[in-house]
């Protein structure tokens, strides 16, 4: 009896030490997922950690240019992100919203969101992702839009690096090597980055994301909130290429006449008293954080102040 005894307590003992390491294994799993993987730079974790631990009811939504240009503000939730094409930004805004009343809505306009690379990426597998929103605790090892990403921490020290790190360091980046190439040089990355931006008429899958999106403002109005379009800065050379260009100027086109079939402000930078010199950004299709302090207050003030003008031209 005291034999089998022994080996009956030695199993329960075991069996504790067995169960509270993998306990320990789950906590160190959850606490690296959610300090250091949730950091990596404009990536999908950081987005998805953005809509779950977010409040408020204002937002700014699209792809990269959106969200250098709102980088420097407050008050809206920055929820765009590199290279989010329509689809995805509609189902963050749908997830993000399931469990919020939205107020104010910034939506890019840019002609590059239907490109061809835009096109290829659609949902961005978005629609695989998000599957913690309605849990009072999420616990980020089952969400598998994060958990996917923990092959991109590659060392020890860049984890110590993502952990420490008190801001993404796209707040530090600035115009110095843009500066510092030639005009040739940047010319060159102009064209190359309208052609790469070129939206695609012909192919059938531009009228999908056409119609999303104008699902995506009828059912932000249905919920009553104020939607605002939105077209970001681009340089002056990169502009005066798209002027050019047939499909840049249909792209445009819709855009504003959407505006105008739903009664929401379209806001074109160009029409913004804010001189755009090269020294306002670090490439030719991104502004530094400084001009996107001064250009996201600007857009504000003409989405929602009533007494501006509406924008719509």
């Amino acid at each position: 009896m005291d034999t089998q005894n022994s080996s009956t307590g030695s199993f329960k003992r075991y069996w504790r030490l067995l169960v509270m390491l993998l306990l320990l294994l789950l906590i160190t799993a959850e606490l690296f997922v959610r300090l250091i993987v949730v950091k990596l730079p404009r990536s999908t974790p950081a987005l998805i950690n953005r809509v779950y631990q977010a409040t408020g009811d204002q937002v700014v939504a699209g792809d990269s240019q959106m969200y250098r240009a709102f980088l420097e503000q407050q008050d809206f939730v920055n929820l765009a992100r590199r290279g989010n094409p329509i689809p995805a930004v509609k189902l963050t805004l749908e997830k993000y919203f399931s469990n919020k009343i939205p107020s104010r809505v910034v939506l890019q306009a840019s002609p590059q969101l239907f490109s061809k690379p835009q096109l290829e990426r659609n949902t961005q597998r978005y629609d695989a992702y998000f599957n913690l929103n309605m849990a009072f605790y999420k616990p980020y090892l089952f969400e598998k839009g994060i958990t996917e990403f923990i092959n991109e921490i590659k060392s020890v020290s860049q984890a110590y690096q993502l952990l420490m790190q008190s801001q993404p360091p796209e707040f530090e980046a600035s115009s110095q090597a843009w500066l510092a190439m030639t005009d040739q040089q940047r010319s060159n990355r102009v064209r190359a980055r309208v052609e790469h931006h070129m939206p695609q008429w012909q192919d059938n899958r531009t009228a999908d994301y056409q119609r999303i999106y104008r699902e995506l403002i009828s059912g932000l109005l249905s919920k009553q909130a104020s939607v605002c379009l939105v077209r970001p800065p681009v340089n002056a050379e990169y502009l005066a290429v798209t002027a050019q260009s047939e499909a840049y100027l249909q792209a445009e086109l819709f855009f504003l006449e959407l505006a105008r079939d739903y009664n929401v402000r379209y806001v074109d930078f160009q029409e913004l008293p804010i001189d755009f010199e090269e020294s306002a950004f670090i490439n030719q299709d991104h502004i530094t954080p400084a001009a996107s302090k001064t250009f996201s207050a600007l857009v504000f003030s003409r989405c929602f102040d009533p007494h501006s003008s509406s924008g719509n031209r």
